[in-house]
């Protein structure tokens, strides 16, 4: 959690055996990661995109946000498995500006994506790859820094807020407010951000954190 990744291939990884339970119920929370790069030639697996599960099951990725991925946002393939049930937890992310899919299920026949009150905006291949969400928004996320760099200390992933955004040292007002602010799911924990937060959670990785933009 609260990892600033820059340029890697699979951001995150999560790598499992061959069987349902071999590792199950983790929880990727709270990063920022940008620009992963396109890591498949020459590998065993797919490896590439912000956050790639192989095998894995139950696993809740929540509150990150994955901007312009060289590849897929979130990929899931199980590889030598053969049991099928498998689902990932995807919710409260922002996952924008990627060149493949925003969520890409590779294993559709024994996996399915939850997806609920996410922003998948701009995915070149599509939001979904065998997938769909009654709850997620496909908005521009309005980071508080254009992400057209490749210079990650030039990028500012906290969102632009009227009411209030941390810049590192101060809280700002911008002429705009993302439409990301309390836009979280209902049910999830919002009571670490700093008010006035309209009694909800922010969608991305500073949602629900001392640095969560205010509404």
């Amino acid at each position: 959690m609260e990892n600033y990744i820059y340029g890697k291939g699979g951001g995150i990884v999560l790598e499992a055996g061959s069987t349902k339970n071999f590792v199950e119920n983790v929880h990727i929370h709270h990063n920022r990661i940008f620009k992963p790069v396109d890591n498949t030639a020459g590998g065993d697996h797919y490896l590439n995109g912000g956050i790639h599960i192989h095998g894995a099951h139950n696993t809740l990725i929540e509150f990150n946000t994955i901007e312009g991925s060289y590849k897929d946002g979130i990929v899931f393939e199980i590889g030598a498995g053969t049991e099928t049930g498998y689902h990932t937890i995807v919710r409260n992310n922002i996952i924008s500006n990627s060149a493949g899919y925003g969520l890409n299920n590779l294993d559709s026949d024994k996996h399915s994506f939850i997806s609920d009150y996410n922003n998948i905006y701009n995915s070149s291949a599509g939001n979904y790859n065998t997938g769909s969400s009654a709850t997620d928004i496909h908005v521009d996320p309005l980071y508080a820094a254009s992400t057209d760099t490749n210079d990650p200390d030039a990028v500012d992933l906290h969102l632009q807020s009227v009411t209030g955004r941390w810049d590192g040292s101060q809280w700002v007002s911008d002429g705009h407010t993302s439409p990301c602010i309390n836009s979280g799911d209902p049910a999830s924990p919002y009571t670490s951000e700093p008010a006035p937060n309209g009694g909800r959670a922010n969608i991305g990785a500073y949602g629900n954190t001392a640095e969560a933009s205010k509404l």
